[in-house]
């Protein structure tokens, strides 16, 4: 073979690899393109006769009944990766009498197992930031503490130690402190409050200190508010506080009960629970207060939202394919 045509061979050879490369580099960015990330909120309802759990989009389509048992099913929570929810359910007890306990299932309702089997019962699962763990709350040791366990159920153990009830955790993003409601000052003129705990169990503190009723807090996603619902104006209304007990804004204003609040990932949207016409529906409003839409419309009770991403496939157009990363990127901000 001559000079030119070794240099010839050897331009087609580049170019055929070169052409492979680009349709590697297309094919890895049409599959890319497929996946997109879909806000959802998993809520309890009672619209199927009993307590159950349900997920829809966040604009409140594509309902869909993840549990369909007959026994109670409540306070679902998402994991870190948004495959699976934990929830509590007196499934287990006999003739469906007895305390409920900790389940952890798929988002497509395979791979349903029972996490923990304290007599004395597990309820208000919430996943760690991380998702190596779960804290709940159990009487095992005659009244209301908070507990951690294992994402595999292994290795409990207990966070409060206080003859008040302590109820409703909730992990800071960073996975170092819980919010827990308790009404451990009740002595001093306190009904229910926020407070903060490190997770080893220290440095307790009572985050908003007030004679109303506050409860229920989750942590905003960069770690700097508690939402909360308070009774303090005379009946339930969603607050916002900054984590130094500073900053307090109330963010709803009805005279029913306005519970339950539940922060988007992105920080932007806060999801609760309220009974503004006549029975417990799912709103979302924006993280100051404003933009009030209902996502849930029906007689019966829906309550306790609480937000997750699940990755949809779908193919994108033709001629859109360079822009699927910046557009994924932009979805989950």
């Amino acid at each position: 073979m001559n000079r030119m045509n070794a240099s010839r061979f050897a331009s087609i050879a580049f170019g055929m690899m070169l052409v492979t490369l680009l349709s590697s580099v297309t094919f890895s960015i049409d599959l890319q393109a497929q996946a997109r990330p879909k806000m959802q909120i998993a809520f309890v309802s009672e619209r199927d006769g009993n307590s159950e759990i349900y997920v829809m989009d966040e604009n409140g389509k594509n309902l869909q009944n993840l549990t369909n048992h007959p026994l109670s099913d409540r306070n679902p929570d998402w994991s870190l990766s948004n495959q699976e929810i934990v929830f509590q359910s007196n499934r287990a007890a006999v003739d469906g009498h007895g305390q409920a306990n900790i389940y952890v299932m798929n988002v497509d309702r395979k791979d349903l197992r029972q996490l923990t089997n304290i007599p004395e019962g597990a309820v208000q699962p919430v996943w760690s930031p991380d998702g190596s763990q779960i804290a709940f709350v159990s009487n095992q040791d005659g009244n209301s503490e908070i507990y951690v366990i294992k994402a595999n159920g292994t290795n409990v153990r207990q966070i409060t130690n206080h003859p008040a009830a302590n109820t409703y955790p909730a992990w800071s993003p960073n996975g170092r402190r819980i919010a827990f409601q308790s009404d451990r000052d009740r002595a001093v003129g306190l009904d229910d409050d926020i407070y903060i705990i490190d997770a080893n169990g220290r440095n307790i503190q009572n985050l908003t200190n007030h004679p109303g009723h506050d409860k229920l807090p989750t942590w905003s996603p960069d770690g700097q508010k508690v939402a909360f619902c308070s009774k303090r104006e005379g009946n339930y209304n969603i607050y916002v506080i900054d984590v130094d007990g500073k900053n307090l804004r109330q963010l709803t204003d009805h005279p029913d009960k306005d519970l339950s609040p539940a922060w988007s990932p992105n920080g932007k949207e806060i999801a609760f629970s309220s009974r503004r016409r006549g029975n417990y529906d799912i709103y979302v409003t924006k993280a100051d207060g404003t933009n009030l839409r209902q996502l849930t419309n029906h007689p019966t009770d829906d309550w306790a939202p609480t937000f997750g991403f699940v990755i949809a496939l779908s193919v994108s157009p033709v001629g859109k394919r360079t822009t699927v990363w910046g557009r994924l990127k932009q979805d989950l901000k």
